[in-house]
């Protein structure tokens, strides 16, 4: 009988850990199947978009976190409820990694609110210009000032407290009660809220946020590559080094030709949704270089004290010339006298050879016929 109690319980301690043996192996199974699904999320779910990114372009500029004003830092991090304001400096802000706001000097701006789908800011004092590409998802922009709001449906647009300048898409400007729909090349003033088009000197106001508006655009392309270690990676494993990627891309920048469709197609269809920032990003840039090559190759160079004619301006006129965004006509003298830039208005010496530029930056270059 004693043998027996003791067979009765060698076999329950055997059993029992057997129970425990196949418990610990569950438990490890399901360690184990947690680790790869997070794994599989991190492969196939994008990394989320940074709320709001500052790049200063020069001087002073601060940062309000909540607890006072602050010296800001280059490519720091934002979020709803923060403040940023420019006393001689001006600063570049990147929502969510799609809408751009410049800040000229003495502006003052607030994050209201930027969440995944809208973007609420209050533009408290000085002038901003506005990029609103809703690349990653946002559906409503609006920007307040202390008397008026911008509404946004997808566009570019300067706006301070006395007036809004549309250069592409449709805006919704309010003062009060009034309301006015504003169009691609039209402005409104508060004083009268009526829609106009854009005068020369208007649309010229646009010039000088093209060039930061580009390399902004190739940062926030770089970081989306560096939040996917895992697809550097994989790139190495083809022969792509890390700088090999950014030269390609580079090429691809610079080739007018769709090319990104065929690299976006040789992509794994797993993959898809982790490069398709990277690739709107890049259509982005193709988009602003095809436009300066357009505006350049199309603008005119003055030779022999004459300015020769864009074509599509349908005027055989010497005095007419196209303007610095080759979007229409202007004539030469009065440009001149208005110090408007033009192609031929500023002249710099390169290999003994006077060359024309459009603007003062001297990066969009005329092409001679």
């Amino acid at each position: 009988m004693i043998m027996g109690r003791n067979s009765s319980l060698e076999i329950f301690l055997n059993n029992r850990r057997c129970v425990n043996d196949m418990n610990k192996l569950l438990i490890a199974l399901g360690v184990l199947i947690l680790v790869i699904g997070v794994g599989a999320y991190m492969v196939l779910v994008p990394p989320s978009p940074t709320d709001a990114l500052l790049y200063i372009e020069r001087g002073t500029v601060e940062v309000n976190l909540g607890s006072g004003w602050q010296a800001a830092t280059h490519e720091m991090e934002l979020t709803a409820g923060n403040a940023i304001r420019t006393t001689d400096g001006e600063a570049l802000v990147v929502i969510r990694e799609s809408e751009f706001v410049y800040l000229e000097p003495n502006t003052e701006l607030s994050l209201d609110e930027v969440s995944g789908k809208k973007v609420m800011l209050t533009q408290a004092a000085g002038e901003t210009w506005n990029k609103v590409n809703k690349l990653t998802g946002v559906e409503e922009f609006e920007v307040k000032t202390p008397n008026t709001v911008a509404t946004v449906r997808g566009t570019s647009f300067i706006i301070n407290d006395n007036e809004l300048l549309a250069e592409e898409g449709v805006v919704d400007f309010a003062s009060g009660p009034q309301k006015v729909t504003v169009k691609e090349m039209q402005k409104a003033l508060r004083s009268t809220m009526e829609a106009q088009s854009l005068t020369p000197q208007d649309r010229a106001r646009f010039d000088k946020y093209k060039a930061a508006y580009l390399k902004t655009l190739k940062i926030l392309r770089e970081r989306e590559i560096q939040k996917r270690p895992f697809l550097i990676k994989a790139a190495s494993t083809k022969g792509y080094s890390y700088q090999k990627i950014l030269d390609t891309l580079e090429q691809v920048d610079n080739d007018p030709n769709p090319v990104e469709d065929g690299y976006l197609n040789k992509v794994p269809s797993i993959y898809k949704p982790q490069v398709d920032r990277i690739y709107k990003l890049t259509k982005e840039i193709k988009n602003v270089k095809k436009f300066q090559l357009a505006t350049a190759s199309t603008s005119l160079c003055a030779r022999s004290g004459k300015c020769r004619i864009w074509a599509a301006c349908g005027q055989t006129s010497d005095q007419l010339m196209t303007d610095g965004l080759g979007t229409g006509c202007v004539d030469a003298y009065a440009a001149a006298s208005a110090s408007i830039s033009y192609c031929g208005h500023f002249t710099v010496a390169q290999g003994g050879q006077a060359c024309n530029y459009q603007d003062k930056t001297l990066q969009q270059r005329c092409i001679c016929p």
